[in-house]
């Protein structure tokens, strides 16, 4: 028989996602007030991807009057002969406690995705073991269903794996030296000068123009840099994706732009674990706090509540700002430590 999920939409578009994506039905109903039509339509969009029918319902639903969520869920219950699911994490409590009154009422089965534990737990029985979500879903998805799109990323490139050749077989000390080495070279080397060197630690740095070379004087192996990317840090972004690209994610990019609408954003690395995005934003220079809040408003507007925030650093921030970071639930990670 088959088998169709009807979904409460609100701003936390995982909410629905995952259960839908992780069950597979045959199609799922969106219900939702006026107010959230255009999650329903990023979510419609991911799901069309998916090959999953999606119908958005929208009939005269108030998020907070009973009645009208059940009214809205008696037509959809009625307009096919299958089995429904209701997925209850989402929208609002009244709406949640509508649509559930109106399914068990029909003997119609109810669920709810747990997020800490990972687990669907079906809402009729207590003896029902709760289902472990297995699904792995990438960076791309993901946006998707917040309405962004990836329009340039570098992962790709191999600009970071050409930075790995580099550093491969390096322990952390030696990892830390070359650290050390980038950071000094920022604060010695006459940059608006066609050609500049220096050397420590069995490094040496040469300019030429506007290409950087590193030279590894143990191993003669050479790394090769463009000024905007030294500039800028991206040698940091790069430690951090060959890093966390070993952990076992389920997706990795980095220098990454997204598109919704007319506003564009970069994101320096993420990563999808578990369902959840987490995002990275590294800084080799000065911090402040607009540097925090940066991370912040980028981890609601692609991530909400399912999205974690990363501050990578190269060494100690200020109490104060550390301070801030915890207010904002962000992490600060010292690259050093990893």
């Amino acid at each position: 028989m088959k088998k169709n999920i009807v979904c409460l939409v609100s701003r936390q578009a995982m909410a629905n996602v995952i259960p839908v994506l992780e069950l597979k039905p045959d199609k799922v109903y969106l219900l939702i007030t006026e107010e959230e039509k255009d999650v329903a339509f990023n979510l419609k969009k991911l799901f069309v991807t998916k090959k999953i029918d999606c119908v958005i319902f929208n009939d005269k639903i108030d998020a907070y009057n009973l009645t009208t969520v059940k009214n809205a869920c008696g037509k959809i219950i009625k307009s096919e002969q299958v089995n429904y699911i209701l997925n209850v994490t989402g929208g609002t409590k009244p709406m949640a406690i509508a649509a559930y009154e109106t399914f068990r009422t029909n003997n119609f089965e109810v669920i709810y995705y747990d997020p800490v534990h990972h687990i669907i737990l079906n809402l009729d029985s207590l003896s029902v073991k709760p289902k472990k979500v297995e699904l792995k879903i990438n960076i791309e998805d993901y946006l998707l269903s917040y309405g962004y799109s990836i329009i340039e990323e570098k992962t790709k490139t191999g600009r970071a794996e050409k930075l790995g050749d580099f550093v491969k077989g390096f322990n952390k000390n030696r990892i830390n030296e070359f650290i050390n080495f980038m950071n000094i070279s920022r604060k010695i080397v006459d940059l608006s000068r066609a050609n500049e060197g220096f050397s420590k630690n069995d490094f040496q740095f040469s300019k030429n123009y506007d290409k950087i070379t590193v030279l590894n004087k143990k191993t003669k192996n050479k790394y090769e840099i463009n000024i905007r990317d030294y500039n800028s840090g991206n040698w940091l972004e790069d430690l951090l994706y060959l890093k966390i690209k070993n952990d076992k994610n389920d997706d990795v990019k980095y220098s990454v732009k997204i598109k919704k609408g007319n506003i564009i954003n970069e994101i320096d690395v993420l990563s999808t674990k578990n369902c959840e995005m987490h995002l990275y934003s590294c800084k080799t220079g000065k911090r402040n706090n607009s540097d925090i809040f940066e991370v912040d408003v980028l981890r609601n507007l692609t991530g909400g509540t399912f999205g974690k925030a990363n501050f990578v650093i190269l060494d100690d921030v200020t109490e104060q700002l550390h301070d801030r970071a915890n207010q904002l639930n962000i992490k600060i990670i010292n690259f050093r430590n990893l």
